[in-house]
This record gives C-alpha cells, sequence and structure tokens, in this order.
C-alpha cells in the first residue's frame, strides 16, 4: 500500500482546470475511445507523479462514472485513491461535500484536467485562445459548473476586442450561458473572468506613448522603421515599436513574439522554470492593448502568460 497519498499537511497543489486542489497532480492517459449506443466508452491509464502507471481507468459511457483498476495494489490501491480523495478540495471545498462518491468524482476530475490541458498543448501549436463558461456554486448547492473549451485562432487583447468577443459569444445559440454565469479565457497558467477588467487614464495613456515617442525620436538605427530594445524608460522598459504601430514594452532589451506561444518544454504539475520577462502592448489609438509575461530566453521570446 503506498503511503504518498497518506502524508500529513501536504501543501496543495491547484489544478489549474477543474479548481482541485490536491496533494499532487494525478493525470490520465487515453488508451482507447469506443463509440457505443448509449455514448462514449474510453480506457486511460492513471498516471502518478512519482509511481508512474498505477492503474486503469474505465468508463462505459453509460453515466455510471469513472472505475479505477489498480495495476498492483501493493503500489497503488483502491483505498490510496480514497484516502487521496479526502485530502481534495474542489475550490476550496471538501470533495465529500461536493460529491456524494469523492473518489469517482475524483476520477473524472483526472480526465476533464488531462483533456484540458490537451487543448492547452493545441492552444500553443496554434497560437489560439481557450474561453469557456463557469457557472459559480449556487445556493442550491448546484455548480460549479465548467463548460466546453473553445478554442478560438487569435489571440484576443485589447478591452474593447474581448467586450466584442464576449458579445458574439453570447449571440451564438450554441452557447448556453445560464444566470449568474460568465466567460472566462485561459491566461496560459489560469482561468480568469472575460472581459478583464483593464482601465488605463487616458493621462496615463498620453504620458505613455509621448514618452515611447521620445526614445523613437532620438535611437539609431531603426529597422524597417522600428526601434528595437530602445531606451529605458523611467520605469526600466525598453521600447520596441515606431509611431502609427504597435508599441512593445518589455523588461530586458530583447524582442518580443506576443502573436505566437511558447511551446519550449516543461513539466506539466510541476514548478514551471522557465525564466519570464514582463511586457505591454500599446497602441496610440487605443491605448493599453494587454500585458503579459514572455520567455526570456532569446532562442524563445514568446508567449507564457497574457493578462
Amino acid at each position: 500500500m503506498n503511503d504518498l497519498s497518506t502524508q500529513p499537511e501536504q501543501s496543495l497543489v491547484r489544478w489549474p482546470h477543474t479548481g482541485i486542489q490536491a496533494p499532487y497532480l494525478l493525470t490520465a492517459q487515453r488508451t482507447g475511445t469506443f463509440e457505443m449506443s448509449r455514448g462514449a466508452a474510453f480506457t486511460a491509464d492513471l498516471v502518478h507523479p512519482g509511481l508512474e502507471v498505477v492503474g486503469t481507468l474505465e468508463n462505459r459511457g453509460d453515466d455510471c462514472g469513472t472505475w479505477f483498476f489498480p495495476q498492483d495494489r501493493a503500489v497503488f490501491s483502491q483505498q490510496d485513491l480514497e484516502r487521496f480523495a479526502v485530502q481534495c478540495l474542489e475550490d476550496g471545498e471538501s470533495l465529500s461535500e461536493v460529491a456524494s462518491v469523492a473518489s469517482e468524482f475524483l476520477l473524472d476530475m483526472v480526465v476533464e484536467e488531462s483533456e484540458v490541458e490537451a487543448l492547452v498543448a493545441e492552444m500553443r501549436k496554434r497560437n489560439g485562445f481557450l474561453v469557456r463558461v463557469y457557472e459559480p456554486r449556487t445556493a442550491g448547492n448546484c455548480g460549479p459548473l465548467r463548460g466546453e473549451v473553445l478554442l478560438y485562432q487569435n489571440i484576443v487583447w485589447s478591452p474593447r476586442d474581448r467586450a466584442a468577443f464576449v458579445e458574439r459569444l453570447n449571440a451564438n445559440p450554441d452557447n448556453h450561458v445560464a444566470e449568474g454565469a460568465y466567460w472566462e479565457m485561459f491566461t496560459g497558467r489560469e482561468w480568469v473572468p472575460l472581459p478583464a477588467e483593464r482601465a488605463t487614464d487616458p493621462q496615463q495613456h498620453a504620458d505613455r506613448i509621448k514618452e515611447m515617442t521620445a526614445v523613437y525620436a532620438v535611437t539609431k538605427p531603426k529597422v524597417n522603421g522600428r526601434v528595437q530594445g530602445a531606451g529605458p524608460l523611467a520605469d526600466g522598459r525598453y521600447v520596441n515599436g515606431a509611431p502609427g504601430m504597435e508599441w512593445l514594452l518589455v523588461e530586458d532589451t530583447g524582442i518580443g513574439r506576443t502573436d505566437q506561444w511558447c511551446r519550449c518544454p516543461f513539466s506539466v504539475g510541476r514548478v514551471d522554470r522557465r525564466a519570464t520577462v514582463r511586457f505591454e502592448k500599446w497602441s496610440d489609438r487605443e491605448g493599453l492593448l494587454g500585458t503579459g509575461t514572455l520567455h526570456q530566453h532569446a532562442a524563445c521570446r514568446r508567449l507564457i502568460t497574457i493578462d
């Protein structure tokens, strides 16, 4: 019997897509999917971060939940899974409070977490934008509910564009948004409400553009009419861009690709040790378009998170 699931006073890791807080991240790797008359059935390997594959998950597509079949009960058993589930929370509440059988609910969340993570990989590959509907827990103890994750081709940046994007989502009859529910976007690390509030003071906007334009005017040489890594400004950020185009301010002198996600390998579910730099995107006309972080490595310089 494995005692990794029973260590006392473990700090809990938050799974980004399901709101589960657990001692560590369990993942599911699908091994088969089958279309049945009653629904889609599947099998998957259950992967433990320290023990690798510890058993098989099976869902028969009949609304009877996901079942766990241990590979070696002496290593990780059904009892270990149940003890693990008792330690887990969903959005801060014990699983025993949100589900009749905590371990079965947890397995469904393991599968959902892994499937959404696969969509995140596709988002990075296609340089896309992920959204979903989130419905908080109601007074009737229903929820929280996380809707189907939708992948769109282009990253939506400015507050104005995000507000218009939400209007288009709500106008689509295929999208059901219940009272009290709202849209979320994935930042690269977590889900946040969409559109996120990002108010820019008009004077701050004017001062920032003036400061960047002044640096542009005295910087030589220019590449295709743009400056790269010019400055720094008073706050230490360096200027990339030109008047009439988008400006990019970065914490170092490197350039940035804010139209592409970083695809450099890192361990999902563990500490992300990629070095990052903050950036700001500005428009002469619209003001602050967006902020986030880039992978600092010179061979990458692509998005890790967007705010």
